[in-house]
């Protein structure tokens, strides 16, 4: 029966959907314009509660609509207002228990003036997405992220002071304990040498205040500083790398605090106008939903290659690697030790443009955390088929 549901499902998909019509540029009115964007995707996963044994599959559908405002505005267009939202349904064919619904709604604001810059930006996300946690059940919370960023340039020199706050809260009161905010004050200097034009040299500093709602144990605050260059990196190559030093410290004294170097690299290499590379690496800590552990230390690689070919077909394929350790040896069962985690992801992804506003994609993605503690181990296997609408 649930073969059934996703063949009729795309059914639907391929036959009902085209009949809609598409304009590229979007509706357009004096006000702005609208974009509209759905995604209906069918997937089946192996291992659908992330288990080290005794794996559970499942077939989901995945509908995704997307709705986007823009509107220039001031004198000559210059400011910029973007609104965005989108809801992803997901329905599970045999663990219905596991239906859900996420949500995500962002504003930015962009003013430009002669000397410099206001931007403002938040993000409101409503969900139970496992993605970028430590979750292997679906955990409903409320995540949101607000930034306030202004620049001003002199000459060779620009300058921005940022200020961006982070809170997170869950559904369930027994998550309590891990509920907390985040505050970020910084500033960053950038300096064009003379034989450059398209690169900046960088100077960071930033201190964040962490505060935990019910238990201020784990309160804790960090002082970062980091150098870099971004902009044209080499021929063909843009992005950003930055490295340096954060000085993190925990209220209690017992608890492990992180003295360590951290990085930021992001890179896309424009091979030609069809074929591109993106790279990202990362060092950081990260705050922990693990038993006794205030943070992670994570290491994390990520590299994407897009290939267009034939015209209408895109190829593409993503490689990504994380290392995560924690400070405190906690117990499992019969083992007591750090945990440490190896997460090995390979996907790759086929996708025709039908027309301007259709286009589908199948794909398959392969995830493997080995952790020192073998409860913490899994596999997971996601096919997938997905066609994209733009009105």
């Amino acid at each position: 029966m649930k073969y059934g549901k996703v063949v009729l499902s795309f059914i639907l998909v391929f036959g009902f959907f085209p009949l809609f019509s598409y304009s590229q540029e979007g509706i357009k009115k004096d006000a702005g314009t609208l974009h509209f964007k759905l995604d209906v995707e069918g997937k089946y996963d192996d291992n659908v509660f992330l288990e080290s044994d005794n794996e559970k599959d499942d077939f989901i559908n995945i509908a995704t609509p997307h709705i986007q405002y823009i509107l220039p505005f001031g004198f000559k267009a210059r400011h910029l207002l973007q609104l965005f939202y989108k809801a992803e349904i997901g329905t599970f064919s045999d663990y219905t228990d596991q239906n859900y619904v996420n949500h995500d709604a962002s504003i930015n604001l962009n003013l430009k003036f002669p000397s410099g810059s206001i931007k403002v930006s938040n993000l409101y996300r409503d969900t139970s997405s496992r993605a970028d946690t430590e979750f292997s059940e679906r955990i409903d919370r409320i995540e949101d992220k607000g930034d306030i960023t202004l620049s001003t340039e002199l000459n060779r020199l620009k300058f921005e002071g940022s200020v961006s706050y982070f809170t997170r809260d869950y559904d369930e009161s027994e998550y309590s304990n891990l509920e907390y905010d985040e505050t970020v004050g910084g500033f960053t200097v950038y300096y064009t040498p003379p034989p450059w034009e398209k690169t900046d040299l960088l100077l960071e500093y930033a201190h964040s205040e962490i505060d935990y709602e019910s238990d201020s144990s784990r309160d804790g605050e960090y002082d970062q500083v980091m150098v870099g260059v971004r902009g044209e990196i080499a021929s063909k190559t843009t992005g950003i790398i930055k490295c340096g030093y954060q000085d993190r410290n925990y209220d209690l004294a017992s608890e492990e605090d992180f003295q360590s170097g951290v990085a930021e690299i992001g890179l896309l290499w424009d091979i030609s106008d069809d074929t591109k590379l993106k790279l990202t690496c990362e060092r950081k800590a990260v705050e922990s939903t693990y038993m006794s552990n205030n943070f992670y230390k994570a290491n994390r690689f990520y590299t994407q290659f897009n290939q267009k070919f034939l015209g209408r077909f895109t190829f593409v394929s993503s490689l990504s690697y994380e290392n995560n350790k924690y400070p405190e040896e906690t117990t499992v069962g019969s083992e007591t030790k750090k945990r440490e985690d190896d997460i090995y992801t390979v996907g790759v992804g086929l996708e025709y443009a039908f027309k301007e506003w259709w286009k589908a994609k199948v794909g398959y993605e392969y995830k493997n955390r080995d952790s020192n503690l073998d409860s913490e181990d899994y596999n997971r296997n996601l096919a997938s088929i997905t066609c994209s609408f733009l009105f």
